[in-house]
């Protein structure tokens, strides 16, 4: 597999040491270092196997994960206002309701959840479907 190169095990190296999560480390795979799906599955699987033992789940990886989410977020959202960090002239100007913002986010939340109970409850009555997903 060409694709499998040490500068791409450097990148994620340097993204989990950052609090990247799995997620967003193969968004940047793929939209970066222009790989598809597939090839960054690969390139993540075969760098796990090399140094997934080193790995060890708890809260400060569970933390450290978030924190990059997080943080991958504001700077999209920095991004997306033209700015290079979000400051607090930006927030006290946004003449948004925070408070209904979260209240909406929250709503989402709850729908998603609920979504992928219900799909899986589906996909435990009829096994057959569970094969979609691959």
């Amino acid at each position: 597999m060409d694709h499998l190169c040490e500068e791409h095990f450097n990148t994620i190296d340097y993204l989990i040491s950052e609090g990247c999560s799995g997620h967003m480390i193969k968004k940047i795979l793929v939209e970066d270092h222009e790989l598809t799906d597939e090839e960054s599955q690969n390139v993540m699987e075969a760098w796990w196997d090399m140094n997934g033992k080193k790995a060890t789940p708890g809260n400060e990886n569970i933390s450290n994960e978030i924190k990059g989410d997080i943080l991958a977020r504001l700077n999209n959202g920095a991004h997306h206002q033209n700015k290079a960090d979000i400051d607090l002239d930006m927030i006290v100007k946004d003449q948004r309701d925070w408070l209904q913002e979260a209240y909406e986010e929250a709503l989402d939340l709850a729908f998603y959840l609920k979504a992928e109970m219900i799909r899986r409850q589906f996909k435990s009555n009829f096994p057959r479907l569970k094969t979609l997903d691959n």
